[in-house]
């Protein structure tokens, strides 16, 4: 039997009846981490509903600001590194002690603590976050290479867990144009469907697969990749704790796929100031539409 296709997988593992719900969450917030990227307006821009008010923006932005200030503090390292009594005794035999080994690690953390802020990491933090409180599921990638961090909505991947919550499956979507694809895989795609990929310029969809692996009795994540069903690249292998790719979420429910967001704890309150601050724009709008036979200043020849 043939193998699925990644985008198969991304469209069976999608659930409209969450992705609705959080559509409705950032409108009353932040309308863009739920906005479509397929429903673009004439210059290419992508169009978001917003709501009559913006309190919701103010408190998603100021808590997001707030929670990477708490775990991710700029002043000084937010981890700490140790060693285990095994690798202090091997290193005291190479010739260095617990003093020298400590100096080692906090040089190490204050490294560290700096790369995260290197290539606008910090604000793809904030992005996280604000994710995280609006739908409560965000896919997070992080390039070493580069020294990147990326945050995908909920719109952009679908993922399947287990029973306990652990990370099965997830595929994103993401979309490209021909020309930045490789010169093998452009000719592949037109080889397959000349009529469609014409143009340099043609949108291309991507599909990433993170899936849980087991090898050698070790479990792991494979990450493999195909453009428009067109299997890409060569398959990579991570352990659980160093895989790239991690897919937090707000508040997950044993036996659920994605999580629950902050801004659902807060929905009837949120919906009752949206229905106001409606009602009282639409009421300022109608007041300053007066009549003119009610005009009682000088007349304008």
């Amino acid at each position: 039997m043939q193998d699925r296709t990644h985008k198969s997988r991304f469209n069976e593992y999608q659930d409209s009846t969450i992705i609705n719900k959080c559509e409705q969450y950032a409108k009353w917030t932040l309308p863009y981490l739920a906005a479509d990227v397929e429903r673009t307006n004439s210059t290419g821009r992508v169009v978001v509903e917003r709501d009559f008010q913006e309190l919701g923006a103010l408190f998603v932005n100021h808590l997001a600001s707030k929670l990477a200030r708490l775990l991710f503090p700029t002043q000084y390292p937010f981890f700490q590194a140790s060693a285990s009594s095994d690798f202090v005794e091997h290193a005291r035999k190479r010739g260095v002690d617990e003093a020298a080994l400590r100096g080692m690690f906090s040089r190490m953390e204050m490294a560290s603590n700096k790369r995260l802020f290197l290539n606008s990491g910090y604000a793809a933090l904030i992005l996280c976050l604000r994710h995280l409180i609006v739908t409560g599921n965000v896919l997070l990638y992080r390039d070493s290479e580069k020294g990147t961090l990326t945050a995908y909505g909920l719109r952009s991947f679908g993922a399947r867990r287990d029973g306990a919550g652990d990370l099965l499956d997830v595929i994103l979507q993401e979309f490209t144009v021909l020309d930045s694809l490789p010169e093998d895989v452009q000719i592949a795609l037109r080889t397959a469907q000349p009529s469609k990929y014409v143009k340099p310029d043609t949108k291309v969809e991507k599909y990433t697969r993170i899936n849980r692996r087991y090898r050698n009795g070790t479990p792991g994540y494979e990450v493999t990749q195909e453009v428009d069903c067109i299997k890409v690249g060569t398959p990579s292998w991570y352990p659980v704790n160093m895989c790239p790719w991690m897919l937090p979420t707000w508040t997950l429910i044993p036996g659920e796929h994605y999580g629950r967001g902050h801004v659902e704890d807060f929905a009837g309150v949120f919906a009752k100031l949206s229905a106001l601050s409606e009602s009282a724009t639409l009421y300022g709008i109608e007041i300053m539409r007066v009549p003119i036979s009610y005009w009682s200043g000088p007349k304008v020849s």
